[in-house]
């Protein structure tokens, strides 16, 4: 998407909207207290919450590292419902990462899932599913023998859905991603391929004007497996294979409980 085109989504959106925020940066000055202050933040880990931020716009510039990368998202009203779309959020998966430069023909950069385009859909004023994926190949041609190729691509895709009331949240996120290349050129095939899943919930023991009281949890399991066979033939017709197998997997689990105090209008502790 060219930058005329975006200027002219952003522009079309911010007219349909009552509001419009940047809450990544602002979570982030405020310590990244996720779960305990309600923002529209919350949508990721709790697609219902998406009813409460209908007509609602997201725009931000963001620095991971030394690489600039912008992020655009509106929750549009459909019927009685609420719509969100939301572009080039992170994924939290690198390609890179997997296969690094272990693997001749794969180079740090050639696939890049780790943005997503991102749907929401919140219905019955408490209920939300969501639905996000990245894709990305490529196929190259060897120079000296056009027969000859390098192809690889990576997918990643993600469901999630969720209940949130006045005085609870929860949302569950199931995610599998995967990444492959494949070349004739000396009969090399790689494989990545990860599955996650998350669960959180939230909710206010006590919740007033002034004050609240609440409790937040989360639970996250992930898997990865990493194999590749290479098959290489020298000048002498001599034969080599290679093979290689990796296996990961992390399990944790967060429990916290906060308190907000409302101490003046503008002012919360």
């Amino acid at each position: 998407m060219n930058r005329k085109t975006m200027l002219l989504l952003f522009a079309a959106l911010t007219l349909l909207v009552s509001s419009l925020t940047a809450t990544d940066g602002r979570m982030i000055a405020l310590g990244n207290p996720f779960g305990f202050i309600r923002d529209n933040t919350d949508i990721s880990a709790f697609p219902g919450a998406i009813n409460r931020y209908n007509r609602n716009v997201v725009a931000e510039l963001n620095s991971p590292g030394s690489s600039y990368y912008w992020t655009l998202g509106a929750n549009l009203p459909v019927m009685n419902n609420v719509l969100g779309v939301y572009l080039n959020t992170t994924t939290g998966v690198s390609v890179d990462n997997a296969f690094g430069n272990t693997y001749p023909h794969y180079n740090i950069g050639d696939l890049d899932i780790s943005k997503k385009i991102q749907f929401y859909f919140g219905f019955l004023e408490q209920f939300g599913v969501g639905f996000g994926m990245a894709i990305d190949s490529q196929k190259a041609d060897n120079s000296d023998n056009p027969n000859q190729y390098v192809e690889q691509a990576a997918t990643y895709f993600d469901v999630s859905g969720g209940m949130s009331t006045d005085m609870m949240d929860f949302g569950a996120k199931l995610m599998i991603a995967g990444a492959g290349t494949e070349a004739d050129v000396d009969t090399e095939t790689s494989l990545v391929g990860a599955l996650g899943l998350e669960t959180s919930g939230r909710y206010y023991i006590m919740d007033t004007d002034q004050f609240s009281l609440m409790g937040v949890a989360s639970l996250t399991f992930n898997a990865e497996v990493t194999e590749a066979e290479l098959e290489y033939t020298d000048a002498q017709n001599n034969v080599s294979l290679t093979t290689y197998t990796k296996e990961s997997g992390a399990f944790m689990f967060d429990f916290g409980v906060g308190a907000n105090y409302k101490i003046a209008d503008n002012h919360t502790v």
